[in-house]
């Protein structure tokens, strides 16, 4: 008789719980922003006091109860806070997955006794959120990393649209209806990893993300999505994909250099100017087509030059065109007097 009493007042007590939940469950958009907010709380009291007026207007799944159970610091706290939600709780059927959030077998124990001491039963059948309970969504509030497109959805517009993509009856169609959505809206990384939750088969999951990863607004976020897949060599592939989608393609490295063959015409044409003034000229006009001359090289020209300034000339225009300008003082053997030596030594001095 007496089990049959406790039985029957547990049923009641659970039913009443669950009226006054009103399907009124936390969303897992609104459970991330929360998660982050009562990580923050300094202290076990604030924390407590945090959760107490959430339950006041919302109701918890069991796994977001042991999430929330974990971020506190004392056993005791956590004890209190999971007695508490307890009848808060939509899932109350799957409530023996909060024990895992006590590190003591004793404090379990308290709670089970807590539970049922006060005739709590496991209420009837609820809709489950689709989301494993490892997952952990980013946040994009103040997002600072590379971009796919422009601010994404509000998460209850979000909501809203892709409301009927489940009840697509196979991951074809599930993954088409989520591909339209994206086409036509920018969504953040959290709102692409419960889409993908959609699809049943990781390999399906993967091409889904793939193929919808240009159109995500915090794409630096890539590593949250891999806790989509239990398989590592998905995980990988994923992980691969997107850093080498945000690698920047760098253009190939142009190596400037002026052949021997080259020099060798180089040198022709110069010579072929009899006048100074106008060899000098030619001489400019040549260095700053190139651009890709060595010191070695330099020098050569300068010896072709028919007198002292504009052997001094020449060298210090060169100077911008030479690729190795740390040994640009041997150019200086090209001058005949330590004066025009000292003044390039000047020249470079100033240029350093």
């Amino acid at each position: 008789m007496k089990k049959l009493f406790i039985i029957f007042s547990l049923f009641f007590s659970v039913a009443q719980a669950q009226q006054n939940c009103n399907n009124n469950v936390l969303t897992p958009a609104e459970f991330n922003s929360k998660y982050a907010q009562l990580a923050k709380q300094q202290g076990d009291r604030y924390k407590l006091d945090f959760c107490t007026e959430l339950m006041r207007n919302k109701c918890l799944t069991s796994m977001q109860v042991k999430q929330f159970a974990m971020l506190f610091n004392n056993e005791n706290s956590r004890l209190q806070f999971a007695g508490e939600a307890f009848l808060h709780t939509v899932d109350a059927q799957n409530y023996y997955e909060v024990y895992d959030a006590f590190k003591n077998f004793s404090t379990a124990f308290k709670l089970h006794d807590i539970i049922y001491g006060t005739s709590i039963p496991a209420p009837p059948k609820v809709v489950v959120i689709p989301e494993p309970p490892h997952l952990i969504f980013p946040l994009c509030d103040n997002y600072k990393g590379p971009k796919g497109c422009g601010l994404p959805l509000a998460d209850n517009d979000f909501e809203l649209i892709s409301k009927g993509i489940g009840n697509q009856p196979n991951d074809m169609l599930r993954a088409q209806a989520a591909l339209n959505l994206i086409k036509a809206n920018c969504i953040s990384m959290a709102q692409l990893m419960r889409l993908c939750m959609g699809l049943e088969m990781e390999s399906n999951r993967l091409a889904f993300l793939k193929e919808a990863f240009a159109k995500v607004y915090d794409q630096g976020n890539y590593s949250y999505a891999a806790e989509v897949f239990s398989h590592i060599p998905y995980k990988n592939d994923w992980m691969d994909y997107a850093e080498n989608k945000l690698t920047p393609t760098l253009p190939p490295v142009v190596v400037c250099t002026v052949t021997p063959a080259e020099f060798d015409q180089i040198k022709s044409s110069i010579n072929k100017e009899s006048v100074s003034s106008v060899r000098i000229t030619i001489t400019k006009q040549i260095l700053s087509a190139k651009k890709c001359f060595t010191c070695v090289q330099v020098k050569e020209i300068v010896n072709l030059m028919s007198f002292e300034s504009g052997k001094v000339e020449i060298a210090k225009y060169a100077y911008d065109f030479t690729i190795d300008k740390e040994n640009y003082y041997t150019v200086a053997d090209a001058f005949s007097f330590s004066s025009s030596k000292e003044d390039l030594m000047k020249f470079i001095k100033g240029k350093n």
